[in-house]
């Protein structure tokens, strides 16, 4: 499997490759990589040839942290095509089991 981009957010949003092109909204580069404010914060990539996964075979590899006492919800990754209705999800939820009490479980949903 070909490697198609890297983004190490070491410093700038630029693509490992130089394929590819992140566009940050509302994220802070820190010395651990870029750090999402929580309420609006997201990356971007335009959409490219090369990140048409058709019906072959392709890794996404993602790290994430989040911090303690985390208790929102909400995509890691999304693509999806308006016009044909198709793409994939990769989120983090959380669900309280009672009706009052906070959350301590997390489910990752692929999808």
């Amino acid at each position: 499997m070909e490697i198609i981009s890297r983004f190490r957010l070491d410093g700038n949003f630029s693509d490992s490759f130089g394929r590819n092109v992140m566009r940050a909204h509302e994220v802070a580069l820190t010395a651990e990589g870029g750090l999402l404010n929580g309420v609006n914060g997201f990356l971007q990539i335009a959409d490219h040839p090369s990140l048409r996964f058709g019906d072959g075979d392709f890794f996404l590899g993602l790290w994430v942290r989040f911090p303690e006492n985390y208790t929102g919800a909400g995509d890691l990754f999304s693509k999806f095509d308006e016009k044909s209705r198709t793409g994939l999800n990769f989120t983090v939820a959380g669900s309280s089991g009672g009706y009052t009490a906070m959350s301590d479980s997390r489910s990752l949903f692929f999808g």
